[in-house]
């Protein structure tokens, strides 16, 4: 059995599994990337780190959120930290 963080992704629930999950976090000011894909939204400091914040809905394909989503999952990927934006958190939960 394993636990998974649930959050919310444009009204849809998603389950995260908790060993990708370094921490949850809000998310302060975002610098834009000159010419980076849409789906990546910018750059954020976070405790001393640059970390690559993704707008999950445009990954996703989805419509932009009417209010900028201000809550992120953090994890590591190949060592580096990435924020994945989310519209909001509702629990953890276990799941076979």
């Amino acid at each position: 059995m394993a636990l998974f963080l649930i959050a919310q992704i444009a009204g849809r629930p998603v389950a995260i599994e908790s060993s990708q999950v370094e921490s949850v976090v809000d998310i302060g000011s975002i610098i834009p990337v000159p010419r980076a894909e849409r789906q990546v939204r910018g750059l954020a400091a976070l405790r001393s780190r640059v970390v690559t914040v993704i707008d999950t809905r445009a990954a996703l394909g989805l419509e932009a959120a009417e209010v900028d989503a201000s809550r992120a999952i953090i994890t590591i990927v190949e060592g580096h930290y990435y924020a994945i934006l989310v519209d909001a958190l509702d629990d953890v939960a276990p799941f076979d």
